[in-house]
């Protein structure tokens, strides 16, 4: 497997925990978003009585809720990572790999340029003495 190969395939190991982290924390905003909406929601339609119309409108209340929980905590997070941004969050984390990871994320795949090889190369050299959470397994 060459220089290239390898650093694309770190890149890749990267993306899934960086997504991963945005499932948990997202998963942690819904989870919380359900939870003190539907106490809240509880309060206020004990003040009515537990009519119809304010439960009705509870439910409604409580659907809108997660429905944008989802929406900002979930999907937008998601939807916005892509190889650019998680060589980034990896470069923030570990300042030493001076933008290589964002100069080869940004690259164009169907080049190969010899200095690109060079540079994961260089790069991958960086990786193995990293933080832990950007060091690439053993095994895949």
């Amino acid at each position: 497997m060459s220089k290239w190969d390898q650093l694309d395939s770190y890149l890749k190991q990267l993306g899934r925990r960086v997504r991963l982290s945005a499932l948990a924390r997202g998963a942690a905003l819904v989870t919380a978003a359900a939870l003190t909406t539907t106490v809240a929601l509880v309060l206020i339609t004990n003040v009515f009585a537990f009519s119809q119309g304010s439960l009705t409108n509870a439910r409604v209340a409580l659907f809108l809720a997660l429905a944008l929980a989802v929406g900002f905590g979930l999907a937008l997070p998601l939807y916005a990572l892509d190889r650019r941004r998680v060589a980034g969050k990896a470069e923030v984390a570990f300042p030493q790999f001076q933008q290589r990871l964002v100069t080869f994320a940004e690259r164009d795949p169907g080049l190969r340029e010899p200095f690109m090889e060079l540079l994961a190369a260089d790069t991958l050299e960086l990786a193995a003495v990293g933080p832990v959470i950007l060091r690439r397994s053993t095994t895949v």
